[in-house]
């Protein structure tokens, strides 16, 4: 029996993994009731950002914006479009990029396998493989911007592979398109099509100008504009990338940079996190294959070279930034997928090719299940000295359940619920606790995007004084025994609790609890109108003296950060509140800081004290309270206008001030 017959068409089985595909991110996005995580929530609120902008008459402002990360428009833009069609939703979103971009990448590894290997069904298990890998599963159930500058990557390289060296100027044309668009995705998009470019040049491609021409000119004038609009942040990014210990991040290189650890960073992190061991083995032994292969015969026709230097350029690059990621060197993904299959399309017998094929299907299918459902465990195995590291050094993983950011579809306390139930109810605003959101399942980010989509906007400066009184003030917190009932419990087992209103207490003494999707929806804290601890009226007792001589010096206003209002060592903020009053300070109105003049007005705020921390004005244990001439919290260490009235000299400055 042919094996044509035995398999089917290699384009059906193409069609049907994207087909597939996007059916189970239908059911998984469907199911998953989690806060996004840190990028993901980013990338969505820029995309209803740019709507809102877009749709106020602003068409250019997506053009005009610049992310400090060095994220390019395109994809947030293709977002923004898409809630028009399917309204603002998690599920719109996801899909925005699932409905684009994983037919753009199955299309671009069938195109530059079937030319690598003169083989469709070469190209066929490149998509396959592709789509099977645990990294890209994961990401594609969620909005991040690393797998659309993987679709466009292959795409590109699919192209340029069929430009023949530049000669048919058509194909490289439209290869030029694909990286101008790709630029527009991230910054480092160029590093990936680089070396396949360059090998191309060395082995002919310079006498075509016409195709080199048809190329360049799509690319620079899709990709150009925007770059030279921000041609100093974009240098000044590009600089920090490649410093470790910059303000960009103070990443620095992990591990040190052209290190033997450092060498090999990427390929842990490809047989642990990113493509786990069968897929990496296959990718490897197809990399040994071409490079024997153009050794023995030195063919003009042969592609290996083109692949290997695109896959070898990519990763030295990428190696050399300052800072590692798990997710950096995936948009090489598509030199990995037709390295890793081309070879088993190619073998002489049949059954061989048959099994091989199987076996790359499996294991596809296999990492996609395990990754969305959860299911499976781990399969994994340990060399003498491995580590717990990020990219598990020294581990050998077969195959896992633990997807890279999100696996199985979560509850997580159905956080969107929430939100959309507090807009109905009249809610326009909501504000974040700060000090809380500071995890994966939840962040500011992630929250932000949340509110956007069920129609609330942050407070003006996150301020939950700028409440109104319908408006929401989310945080988490601890659940404890006999205390408060949170509106929902986080896979931490914390809890997600909301205030109504602008008044902030701690969570204990909250007497406007507030969980729209239950009855009853407004309720107290049990301990609400308990009588204060003695140490909690000892430390506002300390408090009142210290404002009063405050007083005295001719300070006549005093206003608390969100922090300190809702820390039970201090009562919250309706007791610093009467404090203050009984010192003699009125409070600005709703406690906002924004309003405070600089020459009679204090900010209290407290923190962890730290050993590069200037002295606090009062003590409570490990934390700080601090006076601030003005309503800007400053960073400690570079604090200017410190003020501590029962102290000398009362104004001070943190120690790397000036």
């Amino acid at each position: 029996m042919p094996l044509r017959d035995r398999l089917g068409r290699p384009e059906a089985l193409v069609v049907a993994a994207v087909v597939g595909f996007v059916a189970l991110t239908v059911w998984w996005v469907s199911r998953d009731h989690r806060v996004p995580t840190f990028d993901a929530g980013g990338h969505m609120f820029t995309a209803l950002w740019f709507r809102n902008e877009i749709a106020g008459g602003d068409v250019l402002f997506p053009f005009n914006y610049y992310n400090s990360f060095g994220y390019a428009p395109l994809v947030q833009l293709i977002g923004a479009a898409a809630t028009v069609i399917g309204g603002r939703s998690v599920m719109t979103l996801v899909l925005s990029q699932n409905v684009v971009f994983v037919p753009m990448l199955a299309l671009g590894c069938y195109g530059a396998g079937t030319i690598a290997f003169r083989s469709r069904l070469a190209g066929a298990l490149a998509a396959v493989f592709a789509l099977g890998t645990p990294m890209l599963t994961s990401l594609l159930h969620i909005y991040m911007l690393d797998p659309p500058q993987t679709a466009l990557v292959a795409l590109a390289v699919w192209l340029l592979l069929a430009s023949r060296r530049f000669e048919r100027t058509g194909w490289a044309a439209g290869a030029g398109v694909a990286f101008g668009f790709g630029l527009l995705t991230k910054l480092t998009f160029a590093v990936f099509p680089a070396g396949l470019i360059a090998v191309m040049l060395l082995r002919g491609g310079w006498r075509h100008w016409r195709g080199l021409i048809a190329f360049a000119a799509p690319a620079v004038v899709i990709g150009a504009p925007y770059y030279l609009r921000h041609a100093s942040d974009v240098l000044r990014y590009a600089a920090g990338s490649n410093v470790a210990g910059t303000s960009l991040g103070d990443y620095g290189a992990d591990p040190g940079r052209f290190t033997v650890g450092d060498l090999g960073w990427y390929l842990w992190n490809a047989i642990n996190v990113q493509l786990l061991l069968p897929f990496t083995v296959l990718v490897v032994v197809g990399i040994v294959i071409a490079v024997v292969r153009y050794a023995r015969d030195r063919r003009s026709d042969d592609l290996g070279p083109e692949l290997v230097g695109g896959l070898l350029v990519s990763y030295v690059v990428i190696m050399m930034l300052a800072h590692n990621d798990n997710r950096y060197l995936l948009p090489a993904t598509v030199y990995a997928a037709v390295l890793g299959t081309g070879w088993i399309a190619t073998v002489r017998s049949a059954t061989w090719r048959a099994v091989g094929a199987t076996v790359v299907v499996a294991i596809a299918v296999i990492n996609v299940v395990t990754t969305s459902f959860g299911v499976g465990g781990v399969a994994r195995a340990s060399l003498p000295g491995a580590r717990d590291d990020r990219i598990l050094t020294g581990r050998l993983t077969v195959f896992s359940d633990r997807g890279f950011l999100v696996d199985e579809p979560e509850d997580g306390g159905d956080v969107p619920a929430i939100l959309e139930a507090a807009h109905a109810r009249g809610a326009r605003q909501l504000a974040i606790g700060r000090l809380s959101a500071t995890e994966g399942f939840w962040n500011a980010p992630g929250l932000t995007a949340l509110g956007a989509i069920a129609g609330l906007d942050v407070a003006p400066a996150n301020d939950p004084a700028a409440l109104g009184p319908k408006d929401v003030y989310v945080r988490r917190e601890p659940i404890v025994a006999g205390g408060a009932r949170p509106c929902a419990v986080l896979p931490d087992g914390t809890g997600v609790f909301v205030t109504r209103g602008p008044d902030l207490a701690p969570v204990e003494r909250a007497t406007n609890l507030y969980c729209p999707t239950r009855s009853p929806r407004v309720y107290e804290a049990p301990h609400a109108d308990d009588p204060l601890p003695a140490a909690t009226r000892a430390r506002l007792t300390r408090l009142e003296r210290v404002l009063a001589v405050a007083r005295r010096q001719g300070v006549r206003e005093a206003a608390f950060e969100e922090s300190l209002a809702i820390d039970p060592a201090y009562g919250g903020g309706a007791a610093i509140a009467a404090a203050a009053r009984r010192a003699g300070l009125r409070a600005p109105s709703g406690n906002r800081v924004d309003g405070l003049d600089p020459a009679d007005g204090v900010l209290l705020f407290q923190r962890r004290l730290l050993p590069n921390y200037p002295p606090a004005c009062l003590r409570n244990g490990d934390d700080g309270l601090f006076l601030v001439h003005g309503g800007a919290v400053p960073q400690l260490e570079y604090a200017e206008r410190l003020y501590c009235p029962t102290r000398r000299p009362t104004d001070y400055r943190g120690p790397l001030a000036g």
